[in-house]
């Protein structure tokens, strides 16, 4: 029977941990305390002098779920000041385990309810002080406490509540006899007791447990439709992004193709060296993947400190002739401030002007380009 006993109570303890929640909970959260007061009667009537005694219970309890937890409870039974060392003919121990019925049936709501019931069950230890009620020498003994709460929360937050707490308690108590050790309704009690309960929390709220978030059936289309905009969307930036990287690579390459030939014509005597910087189709900002052609012009400058570099804006024919001069200027200017900034160059030694637009190529926009000269 013992083994019986706390194979449940481990079963319980165990789904109670595997429960579902929305917040992981820490040690310290979710306690609550209980003192109880009430009294007990026998469940079979006996000839007794005294059958309706009182008792007290003190608990806490720790809510693992929002519909789960586990607590213990210590009560005292039979108040009697005859006995020499305390006042209580009897003392148990519980380790109780509940369930929200309300919670867990019907969801939890981020906060206690009005109205609340549970269902207990717990297993414990039992000690006799009176030497009259012994059975034998041995004063301990198992006890076993099944019942439910009726509580009804108050408070701004609900931290208070006051509820009827009924059960039976059953003396598990093994005096020798082999079938002695069982649930018996001919030691078992009836109990039935008052309780205040105050549950410990944060400042605004006495729970940390969120009740789930809901979404209609309109919602959830919403937001599949809004996820497939979405999807499309990136789709279509990383198409265009992927465009403009062949076109930069092609310009690249033509402009090489360029640079070579004019270097092969060039006289053997001249030591001058160029480099082009591409724009995007209306942009004034070197864009990252040009760095390493500005770099190029930095680091020759760094090695050569007589050098100096001659930047030239230009801008396709496209649009209005006033803003293309001075798109073309401002494109020069933006890569005499990335040297600058960038690199440390002198700004003593650029220049840089914008040259309007361009007839360097064929193809109109691919005129959008500054180019960097060095003259030593």
């Amino acid at each position: 029977m013992k083994r019986l006993l706390f194979t449940c109570l481990a079963a319980t303890t165990l789904f109670a941990a595997r429960a579902q929640y929305t917040a992981f909970p820490k040690f310290s959260d979710n306690w609550s305390a209980t003192v109880a007061g009430g009294i007990v009667h026998p469940m079979v009537y006996e000839p007794e002098a005294q059958l309706l005694t009182h008792t007290l219970t003190i608990g806490a309890k720790k809510q693992l779920s929002s519909a789960f937890a586990l607590g213990f409870d210590l009560d005292y039974i039979s108040w009697n000041s005859k006995l020499p060392r305390t006042r209580y003919e009897r003392t148990q121990l519980h380790l109780v385990g509940s369930v929200n019925l309300g919670n867990l049936f019907y969801g939890y709501e981020g906060k206690p309810k009005s109205f609340e019931v549970e269902a207990k069950a717990s297993a414990g230890w039992g000690h006799i002080f009176n030497l009259s009620r012994r059975n034998g020498a041995d004063a301990n003994y198992l006890v076993s406490k099944f019942g439910v709460d009726f509580t009804y929360n108050f408070g701004s937050r609900r931290r208070w509540g006051i509820g009827v707490r009924p059960g039976v308690r059953f003396d598990l108590r093994n005096d020798g006899k082999s079938d002695y050790e069982n649930f018996n309704a001919n030691r078992a009690e009836f109990d039935i007791s008052l309780g205040l309960t105050y549950r410990f929390g944060a400042r605004k709220q006495p729970s940390i447990f969120e009740p789930p978030v809901t979404v209609s059936a309109s919602q959830h289309d919403d937001l599949l439709e809004a996820m497939r905009f979405l999807h499309k969307d990136v789709a279509d930036r990383d198409a265009t992004i992927s465009q403009q990287n062949q076109r930069i690579a092609q310009l690249e390459a033509q402009l090489a193709q360029r640079v070579a030939a004019a270097t092969t014509t060039a006289p053997k005597v001249s030591r001058q060296l160029e480099t082009v910087i591409s724009f995007g189709a209306g942009r004034m900002v070197v864009d990252a993947p040009q760095y390493p052609n500005v770099e190029r012009v930095a680091i020759y400058l760094n090695k050569h400190p007589r050098a100096r570099v001659v930047v030239r804006g230009y801008a396709s024919p496209n649009g209005n002739f006033a803003t293309n001069k001075r798109i073309a200027q401002l494109r020069a200017e933006a890569v005499k401030n990335l040297l600058i900034a960038q690199y440390g160059i002198s700004k003593d030694r650029i220049d840089a002007a914008g040259q309007g637009v361009g007839d360097l190529f064929l193809e109109p926009e691919w005129n959008s380009v500054a180019i960097c000269t060095i003259v030593d």
